[in-house]
């Protein structure tokens, strides 16, 4: 998984001083964050978290990643899937972020169900934030 949180789109929120898996511990560790873990055959190959606005009745998905050895197989879709099927069980509005430059990962999530917000809010829910994230909503 190591390689995963080298990518150009998770460098922005990797401790880079922490190997991949005291990362993946930190984030799991977050207070609010509902870390999974997708293995196979017992080995990691994607990780992601759900974070719940309950009095928004919202759910974001957030840190997904994947082995680059093991991109191209399936597993980020799987995994986002399983993350919103379990966000849609506890929220009513499921949402991600993703680097407006990743045209990659956006495919995988247009593929998962999940749709661009429309402009404004866009602009609403980037209002605040560090940099300007592209903001998907599942359909």
């Amino acid at each position: 998984m190591g390689g995963a949180l080298s990518s150009p789109y998770s460098r922005t929120w990797v401790d880079v001083t922490l190997d991949a898996g005291a990362n993946l511990e930190r984030w799991a560790s977050l207070e609010g964050a509902i870390p999974r873990l997708l293995l196979v055959d017992g080995v990691p190959v994607a990780y992601g978290e759900v974070w719940l606005e309950e009095e928004e009745s919202e759910a974001e998905l957030a840190h997904l990643v994947v082995d680059p050895a093991r991109r191209g197989e399936g597993w980020g879709c799987a995994l986002t899937r399983r993350l919103a099927d379990h966000a849609a069980s506890l929220a009513s509005d499921v949402v991600l972020r993703v680097d407006p430059a990743n045209t990659h990962a956006q495919g995988v999530y247009r593929r998962c169900g999940f749709l661009p917000l429309p402009p404004e809010q866009q602009d609403l829910f980037n209002a605040g934030q560090p940099r300007r994230h592209l903001w998907m909503r599942r359909a």
